[in-house]
C-alpha cells in the first residue's frame, strides 16, 4: 500500500508523471506532453498500467481544479485515456460498500478508520491459493484491518478495509482509500458481520 499525496497544480502532476518511463522504454519521452502506459505505471510504482495505476492517478489528482484534471487527463494516450474513464471515479461512502459494492470493483472510499486488532473483534478470512486448492486465512494474520465510517463517530454501517500490516492508523483517523472490493469469507455464516472488504492499494491521509 502506498501513500499518495494529491497534486494541486497540472504542471506538477505533469513533471512527476510525463517522465520518459523506466530506462527501458525506448519509446516514452520524458515532458512530451503525452503520458504513456509505461510513465503511468513508473509514477505509480507498478510495472504495468493496469486498473492500479489508474487508481493511483485518480487520487494523485483528486485536487486539481477541474480544468486542470481534464487537461491532464487529455494527455494520456488514447487507449490509457478511454480505460480511464471507464475504471475510476466509482466514488463509494464506506457505508454503501455492503450494499452497492461488488467484488472486484476498483473504488475510492472516504471515511474515518477504527482498528480491529483480535480475532476476538472481527473474524473474516481470505483465500489464499495453493498449489490445489485454496486456503482461508484469517484476515488479521494478512494485514491491518479497519472498520471504516462515514462519519467519526458513527453507529451507521461501516466497511471493512483491510491495509497493509504496519499501517497502525489511529482510530478517528480520516482517510481517502483506494482499492479494490474483495469477498469476504467466514467458517460460520451466524458470525458473519460484512460480505466484503477493501483490500487497499493506495491512501491518502486527510486528518
Amino acid at each position: 500500500m502506498k501513500e499518495v499525496i494529491p497534486f494541486t497544480s497540472r504542471e506538477e502532476l505533469s513533471a512527476a508523471i510525463d517522465n520518459g518511463g523506466r530506462f527501458y522504454n525506448l519509446f516514452s519521452a520524458a515532458d512530451d506532453q503525452v503520458v504513456s502506459k509505461a510513465e503511468l505505471a513508473k509514477a505509480a510504482g507498478v510495472i504495468a498500467a493496469g486498473q492500479v495505476a489508474l487508481l493511483f492517478l485518480d487520487l494523485a489528482s483528486n485536487d486539481l481544479s477541474e480544468t486542470d484534471r481534464k487537461e491532464f487527463i487529455s494527455m494520456l494516450e488514447p487507449g490509457l485515456r478511454d480505460r480511464f474513464h471507464d475504471v475510476v471515479r466509482n466514488r463509494i461512502s464506506p457505508s454503501d460498500v455492503e450494499s452497492e459494492g461488488e467484488a472486484g470493483d476498483c473504488v475510492v472510499g472516504e471515511g474515518f478508520t477504527k482498528r480491529l486488532n483480535d480475532k476476538s473483534q472481527f473474524t473474516g478470512y481470505i483465500l489464499i491459493p495453493n498449489a490445489t486448492t485454496f486456503m482461508m486465512i484469517p484476515i488479521l494474520d494478512m494485514f491491518d484491518v479497519y472498520e471504516f465510517f462515514d462519519e467519526t463517530e458513527s453507529n451507521s454501517a461501516s466497511a471493512v478495509v483491510a491495509a497493509k500490516a504496519g499501517s497502525d492508523f489511529p482510530d478517528g483517523t480520516r482517510i481517502r482509500f483506494g482499492g479494490y472490493v474483495r469477498s469476504l469469507e467466514v467458517e460460520d455464516e451466524s458470525t458473519r458481520t460484512h460480505n466484503f472488504y477493501l483490500e487497499a492499494s493506495y491512501f491518502t491521509q486527510l486528518s
